[in-house]
């Protein structure tokens, strides 16, 4: 059960998302945009991020379009580069168990 998550990232990282994966992204994404629409601190979040980030502030339908186009290909990419052993970080907290053991389960 503890290589669970580590077995998880390396298939994203591998394989990507399925596509199944990517569309219940886009539909969490899609409505959680619609639902923040009812929030003014959600809304004021959203169009201060779009002002300091963004270069402006999107429309709710801008956001859904931009997350609509992500590619699987894209996700894939990017998961490859920022899941990439090399590059992660590890801590541990508790019971922490000697550090050959952390690089076994992480395939070091």
């Amino acid at each position: 059960l503890k290589h669970l998550t580590v077995d998880e990232l390396r298939r994203i990282r591998d394989e990507g998302v399925t596509a199944a994966e990517l569309d219940r992204a886009r539909e969490q994404v899609t409505a959680s945009i619609l639902m923040s629409l009812e929030s003014t601190s959600s809304r004021m979040n959203r169009l201060g991020y779009g002002e300091l980030f963004l270069g402006g502030a999107l429309s709710p339908d801008e956001l859904i379009e931009r997350y609509d186009a992500v590619t699987g290909e894209e996700v894939l990419g990017l998961a490859r580069r920022l899941l990439a052993p090399e590059t992660m970080s590890f801590s541990a907290a508790g019971r922490v168990a000697p550090e050959e053991e952390y690089r076994r389960i992480l395939g070091l």
